[in-house]
């Protein structure tokens, strides 16, 4: 109701630029609530001129996410790596959220060595831009890293946030650094 009312919005004379991304974000909450939005994304993608390059690669990234969470692994697959190659001229947040969805892919179909690269590139994404989703991909590829058998490696990339970092995590991301210190045998 929210986004249909950004697009109402939108539509007025100044704000007409705004009307795709209304629109991007009514699809992500449409996937979110586990249903298809690809016809809306279509019809997003047919709104889109030469000029909007930023907004392509966004909707390709929620495109990617959207069908990662129906289930349709090869599909997400070409719309994330369509929303990587876009988002490295200079949209770090999308590309490294397009990162973490394509190892999360690797991931679920069992291939941990692709699932870590992908999240250190995300890591790597991030370290730069001082957000504080580093904090949580440091997390998910110290999981990853330790799901593929590389403890030290793990420990490795923990131990900042174990150290100094730990006060900063959401209770959900400190959640899942206890259940990492229990494998270890760490309290």
């Amino acid at each position: 109701v929210t986004y249909l009312r950004a697009i109402a919005l939108a539509e007025q004379e100044l704000l007409r630029p705004m009307v795709p991304v209304a629109r991007i974000g009514l699809a992500a909450s449409i996937f979110a609530q586990g249903r298809d939005a690809m016809a809306l994304i279509t019809e997003i993608g047919g709104m889109l001129g030469a000029d909007d390059a930023n907004l392509r690669f966004r909707l390709d990234a929620c495109a990617g996410r959207g069908l990662l969470r129906l289930g349709r692994p090869d599909a997400a697959r070409s719309w994330l790596e369509a929303a990587i190659a876009g988002a490295q001229s200079g949209a770090p947040d999308v590309e490294a959220e397009a990162w973490e969805d394509l190892s999360s892919l690797q991931a679920a179909a069992g291939d941990l060595a692709e699932a870590v690269h992908s999240m250190e590139r995300a890591v790597t994404v991030l370290a730069a831009t001082g957000s504080d989703k580093y904090l949580a991909a440091m997390l998910r590829l110290g999981a990853l890293l330790e799901r593929a058998g590389r403890r030290e490696e793990a420990r490795t990339t923990l131990d900042p946030i174990r150290q100094r970092y730990r006060w900063r995590l959401s209770p959900g991301l400190a959640e899942e650094l206890e259940k990492i210190e229990v494998a270890w045998g760490e309290d």
